[in-house]
């Protein structure tokens, strides 16, 4: 019991600096490796970078989404308080994020947070939600913060811009969708 206690004392000393450091990334195929590898974890992940074209990549294809990026339970954030400084964009042939919340394996949620960029050229597919961004699951609405939304399109549902998000501090133009061309909100 003793020999335990040390050695779990020696790998907590040890763990905490290589499990939760921020993750830095400069290009748009270290941001998707480091969505893949991080999925779930609520560890942070840094654009250092001016411009994401993720239009190459489509990491959530299902019946009921299709989006370029897939947030499930971390956080990505632009370098710097300013969202004009950092760019994701997409070519118009799906969402751009799609942000869903992670449950761990103790039955804890791992929020999921999109903050300080700017979302940028996307287009929903039919009958889907959120253009440039769309969240929303089981209840849960992952956050939003800082970002600018504009010129996302969904021309046959709701939410050109955002669907299902908490949204703080976000400017939300130049969207278009068959209904609620900017943000699609739910009212209960």
């Amino acid at each position: 019991m003793n020999v335990t206690k040390k050695l779990l004392g020696m790998a907590l000393a040890v763990l905490p600096c290589a499990l939760f450091a921020d993750r830095t990334v400069t290009t748009s195929a270290e941001l998707v490796q480091a969505l893949n590898e991080l999925n779930g974890t609520g560890e942070t992940i840094i654009l250092d970078g001016s411009a994401f074209d993720v239009s190459a990549y489509e990491m959530c294809n299902d019946s009921n989404a299709k989006a370029h990026l897939f947030l499930p339970g971390v956080t990505v954030k632009g370098k710097t308080d300013n969202p004009r400084d950092t760019v994701i964009y997409g070519n118009r042939t799906s969402s751009i994020v799609h942000m869903y919340p992670h449950v761990d394996g103790s039955g804890k949620l791992v929020d999921t947070v999109l903050q300080n960029v700017t979302v940028s050229n996307g287009c929903a597919m039919a009958g889907a939600y959120g253009g440039g961004v769309a969240g929303g699951r089981w209840g849960y609405f992952p956050i939003c913060r800082n970002l600018i939304v504009t010129c996302n399109d969904n021309p046959s549902g709701t939410g050109g811009g955002l669907a299902f998000v908490t949204c703080y501090d976000c400017e939300v133009c130049g969207n278009s969708a068959n209904l609620g061309g900017g943000i699609r909100i739910s009212v209960s």
